[in-house]
This record gives C-alpha cells, sequence and structure tokens, in this order.
C-alpha cells in the first residue's frame, strides 16, 4: 500500500505540469526570438534578441525556483501525516 495520498498525488502532477509549462514557454521564446532576430518575424532586432537571452535564463532558472518555492511551502504547511 503507498503512503502518499491521492491529493499528494494530484499536487505532484499539478507540480509537474507547472514545471513542464515553465520549460516549454521559455523555449517558444528563445524560438521566437531567434525568429524575430532573423527577420523571419517582424518586429525589432532588439526584440529578439530580448526574448532569446530571457528565454535562455528563464529555461534553466524558472523550473528550479518553482521547486525551490513548492518545497518552501511544503515545509510551511503543517504534516497531515501526524496524529
Amino acid at each position: 500500500m503507498s503512503r502518499y495520498t491521492d491529493a499528494d498525488r494530484e499536487r505532484a502532477q499539478q507540480r509537474f505540469v507547472w514545471l513542464q509549462v515553465a520549460r516549454l514557454s521559455a523555449l517558444a521564446a528563445v524560438i521566437i526570438g531567434i525568429a524575430i532576430a532573423q527577420e523571419a518575424l517582424a518586429a525589432p532586432y532588439w526584440l529578439g534578441v530580448a526574448l532569446a537571452i530571457g528565454g535562455v535564463f528563464a529555461f534553466f532558472f524558472a523550473p528550479p525556483l518553482l521547486a525551490r518555492r513548492f518545497k518552501a511551502r511544503d515545509a510551511q504547511a503543517p504534516d497531515t501525516m501526524e496524529p
């Protein structure tokens, strides 16, 4: 029998989805930024460079920051397993 409740599994699945959304949106920003910088999309060059650089930073730093925030929330929440 598993020691995790359905609520714990649901919360873990939601967190996983949020981490993947952060990664995919950062990747989309990089791709759009490169497309703008290569003049495939009509927008200022500086916007493309800013999107590409911001997307790279977000791709690598947003998921760990989100995970740290999730962990901090768990540490503040009372433990439901204790009687």
